[in-house]
C-alpha cells in the first residue's frame, strides 16, 4: 500500500505532465485563472482591433499579409470545393478578414505577451484588492467605534 507522500508525489507527477501536455495557455489557465485568460482576450482585442485600424486606413495592404501567408505555406489551405472566387465580401468585412488572418499569424507573439505580463497585472490586482478590504475594514471600524459611543 502506498505511503501518503508517495500518493501526493504521484499526483503532482501526473499534474506537471498534464500541465506539459496542454501547453502554456493551460500552464496560464492553472496558474492565473480567470486573470491570465482575461489578459489573453484583451491582447487579443488589442490586436485585432489595431490591426484592423490599420487595414483600413491603408497601413496594412493585403499584399503585406499576402506575403507573410506565403511565407508561412498558408496559400495551400483552401475550402473543399470552393475557390476563391467563389466568396463575394465587402470590402469591410474584406478588411476585416484581413486583420483577422494578420492577427493568427501573431499568436506566439501574443502568447509571449501574454506570458511576460500577466504575472505583473496579477500583482496589481491583487494589491488592489488587499487595499480595497483594508479600506473596507477601516470603515467597519469606524461604524462599529461610532456605534459604542
Amino acid at each position: 500500500m502506498p505511503t501518503a507522500t508517495q500518493v501526493e508525489t504521484k499526483a503532482e507527477a501526473e499534474a506537471e505532465a498534464e500541465g506539459k501536455k496542454g501547453g502554456k495557455f493551460r500552464q496560464l489557465w492553472t496558474k492565473y485563472g480567470m486573470v491570465g485568460i482575461t489578459t489573453y482576450l484583451g491582447v487579443y482585442v488589442v490586436t485585432l482591433s489595431g490591426l484592423y485600424m490599420g487595414v483600413k486606413t491603408g497601413e496594412i495592404v493585403p499584399g503585406d499579409v499576402t506575403s507573410l501567408v506565403k511565407d508561412y505555406h498558408l496559400d495551400a489551405l483552401h475550402l473543399p470545393g470552393m475557390s476563391s472566387t467563389d466568396l463575394k465580401v465587402t470590402k469591410s468585412t474584406g478588411d476585416f478578414m484581413l486583420a483577422w488572418v494578420a492577427t493568427k499569424l501573431t499568436e506566439p507573439l501574443r502568447l509571449a505577451v501574454t506570458l511576460a505580463i500577466t504575472p505583473s497585472i496579477s500583482r496589481q490586482l491583487a494589491a488592489f484588492r488587499r487595499a480595497r478590504r483594508a479600506d473596507a475594514d477601516n470603515e467597519e471600524n469606524k461604524v462599529d467605534d461610532n456605534a459604542k459611543q
